[in-house]
């Protein structure tokens, strides 16, 4: 995307695809799982979700810094900025659990456009 609206647009879009993708392969693993194995399991993951978590950090650190570069957004300090890719993460998250396990009627795309133009037009006064 050529700038900060469609690249935050495109990893919440993209994070929210991949987790959905994946959801049906975790559940038919975990069926497939006795006690020990369900234990060992929720620690591994445990651990891959902490990297995904640093690796997406990073990924969202370098487009807000790319984006006050290009003076698409005002200047931010770093703690700012790792308190905004820690809120976009977890946003999006929540986004999935309540549509994807819980259900929820709102419209995905909908959503994800509406929090990443709060997002941007924060970043942008």
């Amino acid at each position: 995307a050529p700038n900060i609206d469609g690249k935050l647009y495109a990893f919440c879009i993209t994070k929210l695809k991949t987790s959905d993708d994946w959801k049906s392969v975790f559940n038919a693993m975990w069926a497939s799982m006795d006690s020990d194995e369900k234990t060992k399991h929720t620690k591994a993951m445990d651990t891959l979700h902490k990297k995904l978590i640093h690796k997406e950090s990073i990924l969202l650190n370098e487009i807000l810094t790319d984006a006050v570069k290009k003076k698409g957004i005002r200047n931010i300090a770093a703690p700012e900025q790792d308190m905004l890719a820690f809120l976009v993460s977890s946003g999006i998250r929540g986004l999935r659990r309540e549509i994807y396990d819980h259900h929820d009627p709102h419209d995905l795309q909908a959503a994800v456009r509406l929090l990443t133009d709060m997002i941007v037009i924060w970043l942008k006064r």
